[in-house]
């Protein structure tokens, strides 16, 4: 809502009613804006129902994460069409739009599930859940990171088309510094991958000081949120700037 107001002309609403109906339903941001609000009061009204509602109820009814994961895809695709590819006029637009959707849709599957990740591991949950969950997600975001970063270079060559910009203009500095951010976060999953992960998941007899390992994969992954923390702020600068002349 904060973002819908700041995206409104200060005078807007000076003439009566009427021009905050012209904006919420006769623009393309306030009426995108708009519905992802009452997606985002769905989503928590769902959430809400899935708390109180009793755990035998809930156990036969699979359908509540789905209608969950559905909202958060339509907000996604929503989101995509308030960016600069949804702009785009021509020949590549769709292609363009369609990467954008499928670039937010990575980097909320994998770093943008960093936090519940760390939330669930600090849980007093027996250490096999948590193996079970922490391969599960490993072998997620083995497949989504390579298409964040194949979405994230397509994105970056359309906005930009050259190096040169890369240095000479604020947007390219901030895609930089967005590529360098998503690097480091691809060494740290590696690391977690090839080196904590499998030690974890062995058996009991197998594993040296359990405690430390999950100490250092926890640490890892604190980093990892800080870092996207770093990646979002880059990004809601990236809105502000106007990309470079092609």
């Amino acid at each position: 809502m904060g973002a819908l107001f700041w995206s409104m002309d200060p005078d807007l609403g000076s003439g009566g009613f009427e021009e905050f109906s012209a904006f919420f339903f006769g623009t393309q941001v306030g009426k995108i804006g708009f519905l992802r609000c009452g997606l985002l009061l769905l989503l928590v009204g769902y959430r809400a129902f899935r708390i109180y509602r009793r755990p035998q109820q809930m156990s036969r009814s699979s359908s509540l994460p789905l209608i969950e994961s559905g909202i958060v895809l339509i907000q996604l695709v929503l989101l995509s069409w308030l960016s600069h590819a949804a702009a785009v006029v021509g020949p590549s637009s769709g292609l363009q739009l369609g990467n954008d959707i499928l670039h937010l849709t990575g980097v909320a599957l994998w770093p943008g599930a960093l936090v519940p990740l760390w939330l669930f591991l600090k849980q007093s949950v027996p250490a096999s859940v948590k193996r079970d969950a922490l391969l599960r997600f490993s072998n997620v975001a083995l497949f989504v990171a390579p298409v964040v970063g194949a979405t994230g270079l397509l994105s970056g060559y359309f906005r930009v088309h050259s190096v040169a910009p890369l240095i000479t203009t604020p947007y390219g500095r901030y895609v930089l510094f967005k590529a360098a951010c998503f690097f480091v976060l691809i060494g740290l999953g590696a690391a977690n991958r090839f080196r904590v992960i499998p030690g974890l998941i062995a058996s009991s007899e197998e594993v040296r000081s359990p405690a430390e390992r999950w100490g250092k994969l926890q640490r890892n992954i604190l980093i990892e949120q800080l870092i996207f923390v770093l990646v979002l702020a880059a990004v809601a600068r990236l809105v502000q700037l106007p990309p470079p002349e092609g």
